[in-house]
């Protein structure tokens, strides 16, 4: 009995022992059984074994290696490497969390840490082998997935990013790029994408190229580094229109463009009709003053040059340096000159320096030479080519051209070889194709290519700036231009008058010959002329011949002559043999043998004599006065005065008859003159041998070999008799130099002898002196000592006149100086040389002497005040370079 009992035990322990090892004992049975199992291609036994091994355990890396082996055994029909991996990278984890002594249990099958992670980085290599077969963002994509924990993993980002930056590039879109940029913001290749990005963008609306768009590219992107350019092209677009308006336009409407102190700049230099800061703050809202304090201090300011040590410079006119003496020469015109400050150009080295508005050079020694160009700017001269700067400095145009000229305020006309280009006046080029010939006119331009001309419009042309193409039809074979603003136009057999910016097609004849006229376009044919308005009307009828004389025109018809208005209809019949200008609108005309004259109003009168009418004008000296009258003379010689309204004056009883003043005639009969005035009244009948007038109210006669002053209004004859006639004394009405006795003196219009006559000559200077001569000597009389100075002056030379004031040069001893009737004496008679130059509504002068007997020469620059300048003391070589003749 107890022998059957552990019998039984026995086999009860054995197979407990075969139970654990089944079920208690975990999975590691299976595992191994399955490894084999894979290894020998039996999957499906395998997987069987796996099953088991996992309901025993799921936490066993063991089961998890070889479901890794399994997806990848070379038994497979399909190949699975993403479940492989994913098995090795859960194995993985459970290798981490098994304990140590569960980490040694597959030890004995080599399915240790060591086997798990070479497993790993092989499955890494061959998923990232396999990306790389395809190469493609997707397969990259795709192991990134798969293989998240992978080595290879940064590698694959790389990859990835860089087919994908290829692809945008390909595609060269700016929404390519923003994709890349969403899904890599962190590549390598990012700023790369991202600056390209900027850049189509930029080039995108540059496109377009409307105000509108660069207005939306800068508001929607405020970070791109390309808006400072797109600023740049607003402000170009914005302000096309070059003048004052369109510049103050864009600074109300773009307050934060960083171009808003270059459009200011502009406005100063195209408007200098304020003439100081507040008339400027008034016309132009926001005015920044202070940038431009000393420019309008310079605006009309006038610079002196001096020399100092061979060196020229230029000071201003309180002989304060205004551009220090360094400088090795001067343009000759600026000698003897005052230099306009909104622009200088001196010398160094032979290259030129150039300044505007003040002392600081905006071009030092970079050009071979410069000239003003238009407001604002200056044309330059390099290497025999042409550019433009700005007076402010910025280069517009690089001296690269063969020349440069300015086709009006908004355009260019460059030429390069035989082709002409067109820029605007701020450098920005038109696109448009080169060009044989440019003809302005108006605001459109006759434009030639080879052999034809094409019309386009200054707005075409302008808008091509905002990528508009300039549309040019070469359609016409010769064009003809007739005025600044006519042309025409010559296509097969029509011809077309463009005036005042319209085309209007002519009726045209072969031989037909065209030109301008003040009335509009002359129109010549075989045998007759027309003329066509700017509405293209023609005269209701054609003349054989047309002379065009202001509102009126000679014209011939039918053989004989005429006068017609400026729209073609008549003013006076044709009936006459010749026509011929007096003057103005008072014609000569002849008529059957008979000579007739047509004054202003049409009035026509027959007069009989053989000589030409004669035109009286009155001339003050510097004017001659509007009004005109007309002598005609008879069959016996005797003349008669008419005014321009065709109003007999006087009378067909005179020999002579003259304007003496513009308003008293001097008519003779029988060798007798009267006077008359401008109103046909005989004030004295002729009994006089001659007259001149003196001023308004008196006038000078002759009697034989006497002279008298009187009044020809009051017959009021002044009681002295004279022996010359009398003259003027200055504009004074009551005062005149007289001769008695062959001396001069001063009389009033009493008779009352203010200087006695016993000079050689007198002079007036001003109303409280004059000048009178005696022995050869000029000396100052003064009217209220009733005295003539002591010193004595040996000549008298008119340096400067103008309405108010007049300036000598006086000579004694052989040294001169300056006087003024106004101010006085200007500068000592103690100068070898006086030379004067003007500065605008000023006048300055060199004085000049030599010392002594020594080659030093004292040179003073003296204002129209007699203030001095500045003195300088300079070698003969050094004060003829600076004096000129």
């Amino acid at each position: 009995m107890y022998k059957k009992q552990v019998t039984t035990f026995i086999i009860l322990v054995f197979a407990l022992f075969g139970w654990v090892q089944d079920g208690w004992c975990g999975p590691e049975k299976y595992v191994k059984r399955s490894l084999k199992q894979v290894k020998t291609g039996n999957l499906v036994e395998a997987k069987k074994y796996l099953r088991i091994a996992y309901e025993k355990n799921t936490a066993d890396f063991g089961i998890d290696y070889v479901y890794s082996l399994y997806f990848l055994s070379p038994y497979q029909k399909t190949l699975k490497l993403d479940s492989s991996y994913s098995y090795c990278l859960s194995a993985i984890q459970k290798f981490k969390e098994e304990d140590p002594k569960g980490k040694v249990k597959y030890k004995s099958i080599g399915i240790d840490s060591s086997e798990l992670f070479s497993r790993k980085d092989y499955l890494d290599s061959l998923g990232f082998s396999q990306a790389q077969r395809l190469e493609s963002e997707a397969a990259y994509q795709f192991f990134l997935e798969k293989f998240p924990q992978s080595r290879l993993a940064e590698t694959a980002k790389q990859k990835r990013a860089s087919l994908a930056f290829q692809r945008a590039k390909s595609e060269n879109s700016y929404d390519a790029f923003m994709a890349f940029l969403d899904k890599y913001p962190d590549a390598e290749q990012a700023r790369s994408a991202k600056e390209i990005s900027d850049l189509l963008v930029f080039e995108n609306t540059a496109q377009k190229g409307k105000i509108s768009d660069w207005e939306a590219f800068i508001e929607k992107n405020p970070n791109n580094p390309y808006v400072l350019k797109a600023q740049n092209r607003l402000f170009e677009l914005a302000t096309v229109d070059h003048k004052p308006s369109s510049y103050f336009d864009f600074i109300q409407k773009y307050p934060n463009n960083p171009n808003i102190s270059k459009a200011w700049e502009w406005i100063f230099f195209l408007d200098a009709s304020p003439k100081n800061l507040y008339q400027m703050e008034q016309k132009y809202r926001n005015f920044p003053i202070l940038p431009f304090e000393s420019r309008f201090h310079h605006r009309s300011s006038r610079l002196l040059t001096y020399i100092e040590r061979k060196k020229f410079g230029l000071m201003n006119g309180n002989g304060q340096p205004f551009i220090k003496p360094i400088f090795d020469s001067i343009p000759e015109e600026y000698r003897c000159e005052t230099v306009w400050a909104g622009f200088i150009k001196i010398f160094k080295s032979k290259k030129v320096s150039l300044f505007s508005l003040d002392s600081i050079p905006i071009s030092e020694g970079e050009y071979d030479n410069a000239e003003f160009f238009a407001d604002g700017l200056l044309k330059t001269y390099k290497s025999g080519r042409q550019g433009l700067i700005s007076m402010t400095g910025y280069q517009i145009l690089g001296p690269r051209y063969e020349s440069i000229t300015r086709i009006n305020h908004n355009l260019l006309s460059i030429q390069q070889g035989n082709k002409f280009y067109l820029f605007t006046t701020k450098g920005q080029k038109i696109d448009i194709q080169p060009l044989d010939e440019i003809m302005p006119a108006g605001t459109h331009f006759a434009v030639r290519q080879g052999e034809k001309f094409a019309l386009v419009s200054e707005t075409d042309i302008l808008k091509n700036l905002q990528n508009d193409p300039v549309n040019l039809n070469f359609k016409y074979s010769r064009v003809q231009r007739l005025s600044e603003d006519r042309l025409i136009l010559f296509k097969e057999t029509e011809v077309n008058y463009f005036c005042r910016n319209r085309m209007l097609v002519l009726d045209a004849r072969k031989g037909d010959v065209y030109s301008d006229s003040p009335w509009g376009l002359l129109v010549k044919r075989i045998d007759d002329i027309t003329v066509v308005d700017s509405n293209g009307v023609p005269f209701s009828r054609s003349f054989q011949a047309l002379r065009i004389h202001g509102n009126q025109a000679i014209a011939r018809y039918n053989n004989k002559f005429g006068i017609v208005y400026r729209n073609g209809t008549q003013a006076l019949e044709f009936s006459y043999d010749s026509i011929s200008l007096l003057l103005r609108n008072s014609f000569l005309a002849r008529k059957a043998g008979k000579k007739y004259l047509i004054f202003e109003t049409g009035q026509r009168v027959y007069f009989s004599g053989n000589k030409m009418p004669e035109v009286l004008r009155f001339s003050t000296g510097n004017t001659i006065l509007s009004s005109y009258f007309i002598a005609l003379t008879d069959s016996l010689d005797r003349k008669a005065v008419f005014n321009k309204r065709g109003k007999q004056l006087l009378p067909f009883l005179y020999d002579h008859i003259s304007l003496i003043d513009n308003h008293l005639f001097s008519m003779a009969h029988d060798r007798k003159v009267g006077i008359g005035d401008t109103n046909g009244h005989i004030l004295i009948k002729p009994t006089f041998s001659g007259t001149s007038a003196l001023n308004k109210d008196y006038i000078c006669v002759a009697k034989g070999k006497s002279f008298y002053v009187l009044n020809p209004f009051t017959k009021k004859q002044i009681p002295i008799t004279l022996t010359a006639a009398a003259k003027p004394f200055g504009q004074s009405k009551w005062f005149f130099i007289v001769r008695i006795k062959d001396k001069a003196g001063l009389m009033d219009g009493g008779g009352k002898m203010l200087i006695p006559a016993i000079y050689e000559e007198i002079m007036y200077w001003n109303s409280n002196r004059c000048l009178v001569k005696r022995n050869g000597f000029w000396y100052f009389f003064v009217f209220e000592s009733n005295k003539e100075l002591v010193k004595a002056i040996n000549s008298v030379r008119v340096l400067y006149a103008r309405e108010n004031e007049i300036i000598y040069e006086v000579e004694s001893d052989k040294k001169v100086g300056i006087i003024s009737t106004l101010r006085g004496e200007v500068a000592p008679t103690e100068s070898d040389e006086i030379i004067p130059f003007e500065a605008g509504s000023n006048i300055y002068f060199f004085a000049g002497r030599r010392v002594q007997s020594s080659s030093v020469y004292n040179l003073s620059y003296i204002d129209q005040n007699g203030g001095l300048i500045r003195t300088q003391l300079l070698t003969e070589a050094e004060y003829e370079q600076i004096v000129c003749e």
